[in-house]
């Protein structure tokens, strides 16, 4: 086992909320980013059908 990976584990069992509140965190980035996603594919979608008519 590398001593990074070690490092890495005594910081995530010092303080479990903050690693916590980072996951949250991510999750509402990543439903935020799935929305945008959505946006544009949508506004893509029409400008396809706009070319083809």
């Amino acid at each position: 086992e590398s001593a990074v990976s070690k490092s890495a584990i005594s910081k995530y069992a010092q303080n479990p909320e903050k690693t916590e509140k980072n996951n949250t965190h991510t999750s509402i980035d990543r439903k935020v980013k799935k929305k945008i996603q959505k946006k544009k594919n949508f506004q893509i979608f029409r400008n396809r059908r706009l070319i083809l008519k």
